[in-house]
């Protein structure tokens, strides 16, 4: 059975030193220290968006689904909780360099920050899950040519967008919120491809896994007959065999083979 584990990449947790402060009114959840953040890009899918690739491979005109969540990561080296992180973009960048957006809220908090309105805003933090999107929202790709590179097109991910858009809920002014990035690699087989009067093959992007196909004329007498490759007509082989004299043999048009 393919496996569906996602790639997680996770970004270290970052020590807080702090000096005198005034009392820290939304250190969230209460006595958590640094942030932990990491992605999960999940296993690509087939096209219906529920069947995983797993380890296997993708055919270079297949369509694609890709899912990825932020989330927020608990080392487990240490009994101290991570604070909550919110704000900035989660980015999902498919094979072919379209940027997907997903803006992040609260993630890994317990309780609303009372100062909120002082934070921007921010701290809505009751109830937040620990991780987000969730579930996690799919991205459509074709895969293309010009994406491949070495066999493989790669799926990237970026949190957040620019440095210093999100935010960690460490004390009762927010943190400049960390980092992470992540690629998942998918490998591609590619369909041999011919392109005769006589013979097609290739990517049928409509067809599942391996999405190949393959369609050749066929003559109703192949003893005396033979397709024209720059017609696709079948007509009498010349010179004429010995037993096909006489004979009368009218073009066929190519069917599937």
């Amino acid at each position: 059975m393919a496996s569906t584990k996602p790639i997680l990449s996770v970004v270290a947790v970052l020590l807080l030193v702090c000096g005198a402060r005034a009392a820290w009114a939304h250190q969230d959840p209460p006595g958590c220290n640094g942030v932990g953040v990491g992605i999960a890009i999940f296993s690509p899918f087939r096209a219906d968006g529920v069947t995983p690739v797993g380890s296997g491979s993708v055919t270079h005109c297949e369509t694609l689904v890709f899912k990825a969540q932020q989330v927020k990561y608990q080392p487990s080296t240490t009994s101290v909780p991570t604070c909550a992180l919110e704000g900035g973009n989660l980015i999902l960048t498919t094979p072919d360099g379209i940027d997907h957006t997903t803006n992040v809220p609260c993630v890994g908090g317990t309780t609303n920050d009372p100062n909120s309105a002082s934070n921007g805003g921010r701290g809505q933090c009751l109830g937040a899950p620990t991780s987000f999107p969730d579930p996690e929202t799919g991205v459509t790709y074709t895969v293309r040519d010009q994406d491949i590179v070495n066999g493989f097109v790669a799926v990237n991910a970026k949190y957040p967008e620019t440095l210093g858009t999100s935010f960690n809920h460490t004390s009762s002014t927010d943190s400049v919120g960390g980092t992470v990035t992540d690629q998942l690699p998918v490998a591609v087989v590619s369909c041999p491809a011919v392109t005769t009067g006589c013979e097609q093959a290739g990517c049928d992007p409509t067809k599942t896994f391996p999405g190949c196909f393959h369609t050749t004329v066929t003559c109703s007498n192949p003893t005396c007959q033979q397709c024209d490759a720059s017609t696709g007509l079948c007509g009498p082989i010349t010179p004429t065999p010995p037993r096909c004299v006489g004979h009368r043999h009218h073009p066929r048009h190519r069917r599937p083979g």
